[in-house]
């Protein structure tokens, strides 16, 4: 087919996909500038002595989010600490997509009421569905108002 004919242009056909997603790191091999915290982290979830939480601070576009979702891998994936998997099973391909039920995404910087803190507690009180742990992702949380604040506080 050629450019210049009607229809469907080859160029249309081909799936495309943002740069920005298209390369995001997708393992700790994969990070480029958080070596030593990304080792620390890794090594924690290896020896299964991990924290509870996580909290990654710095200037916009550094891949905090991205990071987060790694560690999310890598917590619920059984192959993500070996290197094998890189978002081809089950856990780890909806996780980065951001479309894993038990891995909660939560934009801050939208939901900044008391209310969507509750509703995020309340989620926190299942059990996790089909992963080995719960993760929740809280992106944007210095937009969240004080008094949702207090309520993430006081659980």
């Amino acid at each position: 087919m050629s450019f210049f004919q009607v229809g469907r242009s080859p160029i249309m056909t081909i799936k495309s996909q943002v740069l920005a997603l298209k390369y995001r790191p997708q393992t700790f091999k994969d990070l480029i500038g958080h070596e030593e915290i990304a080792t620390t982290i890794y090594n924690s979830i290896k020896n299964n002595s991990s924290a509870n939480a996580f909290l990654f601070t710095g200037i916009r576009g550094i891949g905090k989010t991205t990071f987060a979702r790694i560690v999310a891998k890598a917590l619920n994936c059984e192959q993500a600490l070996e290197g094998i998997c890189e978002k081809k099973c089950d856990q780890c391909d909806p996780i980065a997509n951001s479309n894993h039920i038990d891995v909660l995404e939560m934009d801050a910087a939208s939901k900044t009421g008391v209310d969507d803190v509750r509703e995020l507690i309340e989620f926190s009180r299942y059990p996790p569905s089909v992963a080995k742990f719960k993760i929740f992702i809280i992106d944007e949380v210095h937009m969240l108002s004080k008094q949702a604040f207090n309520a993430l506080l006081k659980t």
